[in-house]
């Protein structure tokens, strides 16, 4: 049996509460795939990379969540936005630039897919 492949899931963070939550079942369809999953909390003030954070790692998923800041693709907010959490803006789009730039694959799952086209110099509609 050969080593299964380390991904990286990120999760979402509940300001009221103080908890960083994922869904169960992104956690599970990755240990049913064969893969061993690592939930990346996101915190204020890191020295932490992401080249490092993804150094060891051999996929990364970005999971769905609240909204993007606009501040991420040049605009101001034009609709009543759902909570914004900037640490998590800050670390998600730095490791899809990371992860792209070292080849890493890199799935996202609705949020998770618009954080990887502003990652890429895409914006997107806000609504």
């Amino acid at each position: 049996m050969g080593k299964k492949p380390k991904i990286a899931v990120t999760c979402s963070f509940e300001e009221k509460s103080g908890y960083h939550k994922i869904r169960r079942s992104y956690v599970e369809a990755l240990a049913n795939s064969g893969g061993v999953p690592y939930v990346l909390p996101h915190f204020s003030d890191s020295n932490l990379q992401a080249e490092e954070i993804l150094r060891d790692i051999d996929g990364l998923v970005l999971s769905g969540g609240t909204d993007v800041d606009p501040k991420w693709f040049d605009q101001e907010p034009r609709y009543n936005l759902l909570e914004i959490v900037p640490y998590r803006d800050s670390l998600e789009i730095e490791l899809a630039r990371e992860a792209r730039k070292t080849d890493i694959p890199i799935l996202g799952i609705c949020r998770g897919l618009q954080v990887i086209n502003i990652a890429a110099g895409g914006e997107i509609y806000q609504d």
